[in-house]
């Protein structure tokens, strides 16, 4: 495979690092709009060649593009449309790690869409795939609710709970501030009854008790894309994506003190909205030689992130899926200075990716439409690469 990435961040390095390693994989091409920060990230590999280059300039994106069988955007999902679009255009199979469902204005009764849907007649022309929402969560998750309907027939109810959370005296981005605080901003979706309804933001905190060492936290409802792409191509009665963790706690007080509003407001002379002043003062998730400097003075104590699916169908019948992630105290024993939400959401991706030449069928899709032998294969290879899923 010859493999071009967008993006070389905390994710984006990840995928790219991991992907370096595989047999299958030729060469990766990676375009980053801030060179010298990409090489902090991705480690120096003959099969991986970073250029620094803007999104925007079609000509060299073309360019560098050229010639891959496939195209990742490992950025941002604000940048899936281009990305798309110059994977047509250089006939290659393409991939993100999350699909961009629509800015919530909070007032619209339903401001969500799947983007991807207008490219898959011409990706089906093309005879390629194009694989959205393929990296952890959306990803891993949307792959375990097919194996879930494999099991049981017609979900009645699917509720997947994540768990975020971070041991630390300082506030650490694990996220781009954009990304963050656009999860937070968005009103959750959920579906019930065939229908889709817009949730106020963390209105409706539930306990639950997560399997051991975690035990119990306070649940909120988030917009994470599942809730929204699952029921449109799985038979679900009931499917809403919570969260729990130190996050949550932090984006549900910005939340009620009015930091993400968008009214503008005038201080000492100065014009700007509470979003803009949240998004100024949000750090950049750290580099792995500022990771490193922040665990040994132990201002990073630990981190952990695991989600738990449940999953009911008919006759009451169920199922459970428990992934933990290697927490962050366990990545850096193993010599991986990569933060513990970024090392799973960049295996996994890294994983979709490997799998993409093998899936005879074309056109747009998320994981769980992907048929079983490719899902075996899936959650064999990641089971490889230490994610281990824990049927219960």
């Amino acid at each position: 495979m010859k493999i071009f990435v967008v993006g070389a961040g905390a994710t984006g390095s990840v995928l790219i690092n991991t992907l370096a390693g595989q047999k299958e994989v030729e060469r990766i091409f990676c375009v980053a709009k801030n060179k010298r920060i990409a090489a902090e990230f991705v480690k120096s590999h003959p099969k991986v060649k970073i250029f620094g280059a803007d999104v925007a300039d079609r000509t060299k994106m073309e360019k560098f593009a050229k010639g891959s069988d496939l195209v990742i955007n490992a950025a941002s999902p604000w940048l899936n449309v281009p990305i798309l679009k110059l994977a047509l255009r250089v006939h290659a199979h393409y991939q993100d790690l999350e699909a961009y469902l629509g800015l919530d204005d909070g007032r619209s009764k339903m401001p969500y869409r799947i983007e991807h849907l207008s490219f898959d007649k011409e990706f089906r022309k093309q005879r390629r795939v194009a694989l959205f929402d393929a990296g952890v969560a959306p990803g891993l998750t949307n792959l375990l609710v097919a194996e879930a309907q494999e099991v049981l027939g017609n979900l009645k109810n699917v509720s997947i709970r994540l768990l975020e959370d971070l041991q630390a005296s300082a506030y650490i981005s694990t996220w781009s501030p954009s990304a963050a605080i656009d999860e937070v901003y968005s009103r959750p979706v959920v579906y019930r009854n065939g229908k889709f309804s817009i949730l106020k933001r963390f209105s409706d905190p539930e306990e639950f008790n997560f399997p051991k060492p975690f035990g119990r936290h306070t649940t909120y409802a988030i917009m994470n894309n599942e809730a929204f792409t699952i029921p449109q191509y799985l038979s679900v009665g009931k499917i809403e994506v919570r969260s729990a963790g130190c996050d949550d706690e932090a984006a549900r007080i910005m939340v009620a003190l009015g930091l993400l509003e968008k009214k503008p407001m005038r201080i000492r002379g100065i014009t700007l909205t509470p979003l803009e002043f949240t998004m100024r003062i949000m750090r950049q998730p750290p580099t792995p030689k500022e990771l490193k400097r922040l665990v040994a003075t132990g201002v990073v104590r630990d981190g952990y992130f695991a989600f738990f699916i449940e999953a009911t169908g008919p006759k009451k019948r169920k199922i459970a899926y428990w992934v933990p992630f290697p927490s962050q105290k366990t990545l850096f024993k193993k010599d991986i200075h990569s933060t513990y939400v970024a090392h799973p959401a960049g295996t996994c991706a890294a994983v979709f990716a490997l799998e993409i030449p093998h899936i005879q069928k074309y056109g747009t899709m998320p994981p769980e439409v992907l048929p079983k032998d490719n899902r075996e294969r899936i959650l064999k290879r990641i089971k490889q690469f230490g994610i281990n899923v824990k049927t219960r």
